[in-house]
């Protein structure tokens, strides 16, 4: 079978074949492809909404944005991460947020938020918004849940993300 539709293309499929421009990018399960992408192009094609993609430079072992820092192990130079949505969870202390828009789409909600890094996709599963646009709130994620793609737009196998000394929002 032969489709444009990812989400047919996952639900129907035990194999998936992403391509870009005639170009294979990806072989694998839908599982495989959603969690663990191999190219930049494949993270921010499969789900929806797509993966929140950062680009930075990593310095002395760190990504800096206002008073965020992120350690990187495994990675130097322009890098990529990649965070899905709902990998973003809401802390008393973390990645500084503000909401600047909220999307209720039935079971679930779509917040939009602004961070020292760059705007951001927050998705939770909950029939309600738990944000008002304006309102401040603090993010985390697990290192395991993040992605680093090199600036040749591949993942790089073994590197971690890991959020430090953020102050609360």
């Amino acid at each position: 079978m032969s489709t444009h539709d990812q989400l047919e293309a996952t639900t129907m499929a035990d194999c998936v074949i992403c391509m870009n421009a005639s170009r294979v990018e990806q072989v694998g399960t839908a599982e495989d492809l959603y969690l663990h992408p191999q190219t930049l192009f494949v993270a921010g094609f499969i789900g929806s909404p797509p993966t929140n993609l950062i680009e930075a430079e990593v310095k002395d072992g760190f990504l800096n944005a206002g008073g965020t820092r992120l350690e990187v192990s495994g990675a130097t130079g322009t890098v990529t991460v990649g965070l899905r949505p709902e990998m973003l969870h809401p802390t008393e202390k973390g990645l500084a947020a503000i909401v600047s828009q909220v999307e209720q789409m039935g079971r679930e909600v779509l917040t939009t938020v602004d961070t020292d890094f760059d705007a951001l996709w927050l998705l939770e599963a909950v029939a309600r918004p738990n944000w008002k646009v304006g309102e401040h709130l603090s993010l985390r994620f697990d290192p395991a849940d993040s992605i680093l793609f090199g600036s040749n737009g591949e993942r790089i196998d073994g590197a971690t993300v890991k959020l430090m000394g953020a102050a609360s929002a």
